[in-house]
């Protein structure tokens, strides 16, 4: 049992707990730069951990009446539609080494998109708001 990758996942815990922060903001580049795991096993060691976790938390939050059941189904909607497309053209596009760069760049941008998201919290919300 390798003690570090034990702390990386209480480090990276700790701050989802406290912020709601995407685990995977935090836990796939980790895996990446610090312990080397190849990013197509970093991103679905993630994905395993990350829906087991967020099992025991929607059961949680439904109990203290946390969640916000209208905006669940608007992301359901886009992220399974999205997840249902992606294994489709895995299925037809098997990983190879472009694939990889693919994918590290795309982990790459979605953590400066993410950064740049919480720079601009307040415009983004404002935005959202008015959408309305």
């Amino acid at each position: 049992m390798d003690v570090m990758l034990i702390a990386a996942g209480a480090m990276t815990g700790l701050p989802v707990g406290l912020t709601g922060v995407g685990g995977g903001a935090l836990m796939t580049p980790l895996s990446l730069l610090v312990f080397d795991v190849a990013p197509l096993a970093a991103v679905g060691t993630d994905l395993w951990v990350a829906a087991i976790a967020k099992l025991f938390a929607t059961r949680m939050h439904h109990e203290h009446g946390l969640m916000d059941w209208p905006v669940v189904r608007r992301l359901w909607l886009g992220s399974l539609t999205a997840s249902a497309l992606m294994l489709v053209w895995m299925r037809l596009h098997p990983a190879d080494e472009t694939a990889v760069t693919l994918l590290e760049t795309a982990i790459a941008v979605a953590v400066m998109l993410t950064a740049l998201g919480m720079l601009f919290q307040r415009s983004l919300y404002a935005l959202g708001r008015n959408a309305h």
